[in-house]
């Protein structure tokens, strides 16, 4: 699903498995606001009611719409 300015997202399981570890790992349990939109399907995102910050642009197809 195509994600779009204001959503608020959920990183999907799978980045937190042993392929992708350690580079998700500080975004679980968060939720986060798209604030942008970028070609290839990358999005920015800040964090909702907590102090992490995401390192760059990630997938859309990495998120899961929560709100």
């Amino acid at each position: 699903m195509a994600k779009k300015i204001g959503d608020i997202v959920i990183f999907h399981q799978r980045v937190y498995g042993p392929k992708y570890r350690p580079y998700y790992d500080a975004y679980k349990g968060h939720k986060f606001q798209v604030v942008s939109l970028h070609e290839g399907g990358h999005v920015g995102l800040v964090c909702v009611g907590g102090n992490v910050e995401v390192d760059g642009c990630v997938h859309d197809d990495d998120l899961i719409v929560v709100g």
